[in-house]
């Protein structure tokens, strides 16, 4: 929420000139949305227990507890879009990260 927050405060500020929402970034609006994790129905061999979808990113969160965020900043959006369309089904996305080293190294560093 605080990234919404903070959009309508600097609108808020600009009020007497009107709020120009084009200008707030599509990223910066989205990543306060809260997506609910969509359990992974990939068999119980799986690296991958959890994802979230997003427009422009796909986050995985592992067994281990550990979560990647993988986006069309470093990763083709034909990937990214694979990558949905695989959690979805939910086959084949851990095989997909581990055989494609791009995205297997292409997590956001946040």
């Amino acid at each position: 929420m605080n990234k919404i927050v903070v959009a309508a405060i600097g609108c808020a500020i600009l009020i007497s000139g009107g709020c120009d929402w084009a200008n707030v970034s599509r990223q910066e609006v989205g990543a306060s949305r809260d997506v609910e994790w969509q359990p992974y129905l990939g068999s119980d061999r799986s690296g991958v227990e959890a994802f979230q979808i997003g427009e422009e990113f796909i986050k995985i969160r592992f067994r281990n507890k550990r979560v990647y965020t993988y986006s069309t900043k470093r990763i083709h959006p034909s990937k990214i879009d694979q990558m949905k369309a695989l959690a979805s089904e939910g086959r084949g996305l851990n095989t997909f990260v581990n055989q494609n080293p791009d995205v297997r190294h292409g997590f956001d560093r946040e």
